[in-house]
C-alpha cells in the first residue's frame, strides 16, 4: 500500500486584494473571526502599555476593502516609552514593524502598527476609530468620530 503524499496546507485567505473594486462588505472593516482577533491583538498591545490600540483609517470608511488595517497605540506627551525612542527613531520604527508582523501573524490580516504621540494625533484625528481589545466592552459597538483626542490622557 502506498503512503499518501501530504503537502503542507495552504494558509487560509482572510483579504481581497486591494485592486479590486469591490464595496467594503463588513462592518468594522473586516468579517469575522478577523475582528476577533484583532480584539485579541489589542489585548496583547495592552499587556505590554497599558493603554487600548485603535482600529483607524480606511478600513473603518466603507467604501472599498482597504489595502491594510491601520491600527494605533496613542500614548500619554510624557509615557516613559515614547521619551525613550530618541532619534532618527530606529527604535520607534524597529518596535512598529515588530508588533506590526505580530498581528499579521495573530490575524492573517495586513497591519499597520504606529506608536503616536497623543499630542501629535489629537492634531490628526480626523476619521473614525474604534478601540481593540477592551474586555470590559460589551462588544466592539459602532466606530466613533474622533473630534480631536485629549492630548494629555487618552480615552483609557
Amino acid at each position: 500500500m502506498a503512503a499518501a503524499v501530504t503537502t503542507p496546507e495552504e494558509p487560509v485567505r482572510q483579504w481581497v486584494p486591494a485592486d479590486t473594486k469591490l464595496l467594503n462588505p463588513h462592518p468594522w472593516g473586516v468579517g469575522m473571526p478577523a475582528l476577533l482577533l484583532l480584539q485579541q491583538f489589542g489585548r496583547v498591545i495592552h499587556d505590554a502599555y497599558g493603554v487600548y490600540p485603535y482600529l483607524v483609517g480606511s478600513v473603518l470608511e466603507y467604501k472599498t476593502v482597504p489595502r491594510d488595517v491601520d491600527v494605533r497605540l496613542i500614548l500619554p506627551a510624557k509615557h516613559p516609552d515614547l521619551r525613550t525612542f530618541g532619534k532618527p527613531y530606529t527604535r520607534w520604527a524597529t518596535i512598529c514593524a515588530a508588533l506590526a508582523l505580530l498581528g499579521k501573524q495573530l490575524t492573517g490580516l495586513p497591519i499597520d502598527f504606529q506608536i503616536q504621540n497623543s499630542a501629535v494625533a489629537a492634531r490628526y484625528s480626523d476619521g473614525l476609530y474604534l478601540p481593540l481589545g477592551d474586555p470590559g466592552d460589551a462588544g466592539p459597538g459602532q466606530p466613533k468620530r474622533a473630534t480631536g483626542l485629549d492630548a494629555d490622557s487618552p480615552t483609557q
